[in-house]
């Protein structure tokens, strides 16, 4: 039962992670984020929050909605 509920629980996110890790994988997309995405405060606390889970889901603020709606869209594993 319990990996059953853990895919309930967090398959989404896994999915999330799993096409994430794809996308940093791709050095094109690497140098673009770390010239435009890593001096940007407000994009390092976001990605600290999604590569943590540490998001209050939608009852959050912006960042933790916009996390939530991603996860929302991801396909279930």
């Amino acid at each position: 039962m319990y990996p059953t509920l853990l895919r309930k629980q967090f398959g989404r996110y896994y999915s999330v992670g799993t096409a994430w890790a794809k996308l940093i994988g791709h050095p094109k997309f690497m140098h673009y984020a770390v010239q435009h995405g890593v001096p940007k405060k407000w994009f390092m606390q976001f990605a600290l929050r999604v590569m943590s889970n540490l998001t209050d889901g939608k009852d959050g603020d912006l960042n933790d909605r916009l996390m939530h709606a991603i996860v929302s869209l991801a396909r279930e594993r």
